[in-house]
């Protein structure tokens, strides 16, 4: 996974990223990142660099490249 983040980072776009692995299940890890744009997303993940990582990450291993936008609730965390 750290290779892919490695991989992200050198990618047109990238702002930041987070990664997180679950406490309770540890083949669970899901990786936040801040792009400049959809399509910034998007071409970093089609790239041949990443999906040569892909390929190498164990079978049944998924990704779910998602489009996520924050959510403001008042008093709780607000949507900037």
């Amino acid at each position: 996974m750290e290779e892919g983040l490695r991989c992200h980072e050198a990618s047109e776009g990238f702002i930041s990223a987070q990664l997180y692995d679950s406490a309770a299940d540890a083949t669970v890890m899901i990786n936040v990142a801040v792009w400049g744009s959809a399509g910034d997303l998007y071409n970093a993940f089609a790239s041949a660099d990443f999906q040569a990582l892909l390929a190498e990450y164990p079978d049944g291993t998924v990704a779910y490249p998602t489009l996520l936008r924050k959510v403001a609730v008042e008093k709780i965390c607000v949507a900037q």
